[in-house]
């Protein structure tokens, strides 16, 4: 059985960019965060970067992490493409080899 990394690893090396526009909800969130003084974003599960390019467009600094190396190749090759780097925002990406375990951490908050 394949995991979910080897799944949507193979679905970007098939079909590419899977999600090209990014979710209404995430621009209002990133409007959000730069009227309140936000400056960088971590996007877990960037995929192939529909959040990435958006929020580094609107000059937000921007985290992407994901465990398909195929996603992470496309996000780098569509910000290069849009020329993100040229204004106030980078992305740093991550593999996510660790994320699984970080996910089934049982936590809580305290206030």
């Amino acid at each position: 059985m394949q995991n979910e990394a080897t799944i949507w690893d193979a679905i970007f090396a098939r079909e590419g960019i899977v999600f090209s526009h990014p979710h209404e909800d995430v621009l209002h969130l990133a409007d959000m965060l730069l009227q309140h003084g936000a400056v960088r974003v971590l996007d877990v599960g960037c995929g192939s970067g529909r959040h990435v390019l958006s929020l580094c467009q609107r000059g937000l600094t921007v985290y992407g992490i994901d465990s398909a190396p195929t996603g992470i190749a496309l996000t780098q090759q569509r910000l290069q493409e849009a020329g993100c780097q040229r204004i106030s925002a980078r992305a740093i990406f991550l593999k996510a080899c660790l994320l699984p375990t970080l996910v089934s951490m049982p936590c809580s908050l305290s206030r």
